[in-house]
């Protein structure tokens, strides 16, 4: 499942996020079910995945009796914060008012498709962070093309 785009949306009185119509039906064309679970992204933001792809990345994480440091840290974290969220009939999901609060978040927030999951943005910061970005975008390309050939190379697939 591929997420792209930005919407601006309202967060209601009763802390819900419409999910839009596009979204949706991207989750039911790819039976993922009506089930999103948000957590604290890498980037500080609130990150939905759908259950599914989830549970996925949850269950590659190797589970072990002797956790380094780093991944104790990581688990405690993740997943005491994550919360399970299911889209009401009206294709809302209700985001617990804590997390809009220690996010920073008021009643207009952007919702962006970053690939594999969505987040959701005071559209502010974004506008801001989105503007620097943009300027440093063949920095930023090319940083990655550095980070992907590495990662061929280290699975044993030659040169980028």
């Amino acid at each position: 499942m591929l997420f792209t785009g930005k919407a601006e949306l309202s967060i209601d009185a009763k802390q819900r996020l419409a999910i839009p119509a596009k979204t949706r039906s991207m989750l039911e064309q790819a039976r993922a079910g009506n089930v999103l679970y948000v957590i604290w992204g890498a980037n500080g933001t609130l990150w939905l995945w759908p259950e599914r792809t989830f549970e996925m990345l949850a269950g590659e994480l190797e589970p072990t009796l002797t956790p380094s440091s780093e991944e104790m840290d990581f688990d405690g974290m993740t997943f005491p914060e994550t919360q399970r969220l299911e889209l009401d009939s009206a294709g809302r999901i209700r985001v617990p008012q804590e997390l809009l609060d220690e996010a920073g978040l008021g009643n207009r927030v952007l919702l962006l498709g970053v690939r594999h999951h969505l987040e959701i943005w005071d559209p502010t910061l974004w506008a801001a962070q989105h503007r620097e970005k943009a300027q440093r975008r063949p920095e930023i390309a090319q940083r990655l093309r550095g980070v992907h050939g590495r990662r061929v190379n280290e699975q044993g697939m030659g040169d980028s």
